[in-house]
């Protein structure tokens, strides 16, 4: 594929020392979607980046302004969180409700992996020990179309205790098309919730419509912990899948 246009972001934008130690990461906005080479983007970027540089969705800015703290959203990249894997992180659930796929490089040469196949267990995913993370590809729908990210936050780590990332496609009658949702926080692993997607396929979006249909996550197999248990996080993750794609479709309106 050939970019439509290229950008140029220096991490060190928002931070010195990024600078330094990631040097120059590239943006690419391709006809179909966001290339993200180098993958070592500081989360922040994606915050300022997306308005900057008129990525046609709002889902980065909603997802990176909520990560952990000044100094992670500052710090961490989009490719760390993706290869550390972590079952609370943020951006697992944008990278599987937009489909993406990674480029995974070592010894043997070049593969790629898409989002559901990534995340292999907790804090486990499929890059091999002698392989790193080079490329990052995010298809984004851009007629009709609306994604958003939605999560309780953890008030101590910043980690989300319950987080969904959700695309939407509407159809010219104004009924979901296509619908695709990342789910994070909940079970062990983040999850596509394709039981609500395929619930949600050819509805229209009435509010009411949408909670109900949205409250029953039957892909949870949820975690438990002294903040939440189990049941609550089961219950949580219907909540921010209604949430996420309630703001997905008032985005596809516009």
């Amino acid at each position: 594929m050939s970019p439509a246009h290229a950008y140029y972001v220096i991490a060190g934008l928002f931070t010195l020392s990024s600078a330094l130690i990631w040097g120059v990461n590239t943006l690419f906005l391709l006809d179909a979607g966001l290339d993200i080479l180098g993958v070592f983007l500081a989360n922040a970027a994606f915050t300022l980046g997306m308005v900057v540089f008129e990525i046609p969705t709002g889902v980065f800015a909603d997802t990176a302004g909520v990560i952990g703290d000044v100094q992670v959203r500052n710090r961490g990249t989009f490719g760390g969180s993706l290869a550390h894997a972590d079952p609370g992180a943020d951006w697992p659930a944008v990278f599987l409700a937009l489909d993406g796929e990674a480029t995974l490089v070592g010894p043997k040469g070049r593969r790629s992996v898409r989002a559901r196949d990534f995340f292999a267990g907790m804090m486990s995913t499929a890059l091999a020990e002698d392989e790193i993370l080079c490329e990052l590809v995010l298809p984004l729908e851009s007629k009709r179309a609306g994604a958003a990210y939605r999560k309780l936050r953890q008030p101590a780590s910043g980690f989300a205790v319950a987080g969904a990332a959700a695309q939407v496609v509407l159809d010219r009658r104004g009924r979901i098309d296509a619908v695709a949702i990342g789910v994070t926080g909940v079970n062990a692993v983040p999850f596509r919730a394709a039981s609500v997607e395929k619930r949600l396929v050819g509805q229209a979006p009435d509010p009411a419509a949408m909670r109900t249909l949205c409250a029953r996550v039957e892909e949870a197999d949820p975690l438990g912990d002294l903040f939440a248990s189990a049941e609550y996080r089961a219950h949580l993750a219907g909540v921010f899948v209604a949430r996420a794609v309630a703001e997905a479709l008032a985005r596809a309106k516009l």
